[in-house]
């Protein structure tokens, strides 16, 4: 859970770890994907507009 305690533009790293076992193998594979966010958090009663987001950036550890 995240409260922002003033507005602005704030990041959010999400961390997404699997496991992966191949049908024919014993072994299973580890892996994680990150992603980033970039949030912009208004004022209270503040009403967004509309505005393009440039592309995620991703990274695989």
């Amino acid at each position: 859970m995240y409260k922002a305690t003033s507005p602005g533009i704030t990041n959010a790293t999400m961390i997404f770890k699997f496991e992966v076992a191949p049908l024919a193998s014993k072994s299973s594979i580890s892996e994680s994907y990150n992603r980033v966010y970039t949030f912009n958090m208004l004022p209270p009663g503040t009403t967004p507009s509309s505005s393009s987001s440039p592309a995620p950036t991703y990274s695989f550890a």
